[in-house]
């Protein structure tokens, strides 16, 4: 609403734009310009709500604590109403078998695991820098995220915790499934400190746990997507001036204002090429944060070393964007010149 509040009223009031100039990537875009207040000015015609004629925003804003929790009802009714039908289409499709698996899948590998010999239900596993994860603690890591999505439930709830929340993420086609960091402290603690250091080698394990987890539910979830687990309300906040080398390839939590974004930005994630002579396509060829340069090599059709072009259709990107994130104005001590760091949003 305040987006096409905004539009309407710059077409309302205001002469045609000059042309903007194009805006690179590094510079981005000042949110506080200095035509910012134009925007909130009032606008009698344009500050009414969709929906019911004569109903303004003052009105909405007007609702006891009974009728607010009415309406909060009925919106948990209509959203688990749209919920149950999504399941029951999926159960057509898959005949209900998809937890099932899914739990027998676990319970398997939990016997073979019970085999082995050096770790006690992640109790006692630990991360060493520079050393490669070994295969049985990721198997164990993940297998326990698995039982978390699909078994946690917290105090006073009847059904899975996530369930719903996995549901409405499968429904709408998103890739972003928020876990709060409570919950996962309760399920397992060893966990979430290890998780904590070193997010670079446990998260992508829980990534993988929750695909998993959504294929096993939601057949027709798209086969070439991906899940990321998104942390949320993580229980220790430090300030943007206080970040020190050793917060590195660590999980921190800061707060603070955006005051410069770029555009939303593709990103190369997987790469296939068609080799130019004889037309046959490589890949695909995985792009990591650690690839600078992708060769491909030789054509294994015709043996030719390139030229190589790259296939637009079938490679892989994935959105990205840069912001500044500045100290809130009332966190910055007296005299002081408040401190901003460059985050990047995937």
């Amino acid at each position: 609403v305040c987006a096409r509040r905004s539009r309407e009223r710059i077409a309302m009031s205001s002469p045609p734009p000059s042309p903007t100039p194009r805006m690179s990537e590094s510079e981005g875009e000042d949110l506080f310009a200095d035509n910012m207040a134009d925007d909130y000015q009032p606008v009698p015609e344009l500050d009414t709500l969709e929906g019911e004629p004569g109903i303004t925003g003052e009105d909405a804003a007007e609702l006891t604590a009974e009728q607010r929790a009415a309406a909060e009802a009925e919106m948990n009714q209509r959203d688990r109403g749209t919920k149950r039908r999504y399941e029951e289409t999926q159960d057509e499709e898959d005949g209900g078998q998809g937890r099932r698996r899914m739990s027998r899948r676990i319970e398997q590998e939990d016997d073979a695991f019970d085999d082995d010999d050096g770790l006690d239900s992640l109790t006692d596993f630990k991360i060493t820098p520079g050393q490669p994860l070994p295969d049985q603690v990721a198997r164990a890591i993940k297998r326990s995220f698995e039982r978390f999505l699909l078994e946690f439930r917290r105090k006073g709830e009847t059904e899975a915790t996530y369930h719903d929340v996995i549901a409405r993420m499968a429904e709408k086609y998103s890739q972003s499934l928020p876990v709060r960091v409570e919950d996962l402290v309760e399920y397992n603690t060893r966990l979430v400190l290890q998780l904590a250091e070193f997010p670079s080698v446990l998260l992508p394990l829980l990534h993988e746990a929750a695909l998993d987890v959504v294929h096993s539910q939601y057949p027709t979830y798209d086969s070439k997507s991906e899940v990321f687990v998104r942390l949320v309300d993580f229980p220790v906040e430090d300030k943007i001036r206080s970040l020190r080398g050793v917060n590195v390839n660590t999980i921190v939590h800061i707060v603070g204002v955006v005051t410069k974004r770029t555009l939303v930005l593709p990103e190369l994630r997987e790469l296939y090429v068609d080799c130019v002579k004889c037309g046959y396509r490589l890949g695909p060829f995985f792009i990591t944060d650690s690839n600078d340069d992708v060769k491909p090599g030789d054509c294994p059709e015709c043996g030719s070393r390139g030229p190589f072009k790259v296939n637009r259709e079938d490679s892989l990107y994935r959105n990205y964007q840069k912001i500044t994130l500045q100290e809130a104005p009332g966190s910055v001590p007296p005299g002081r010149t408040p401190r901003a760091k460059e985050v990047i949003l995937t």
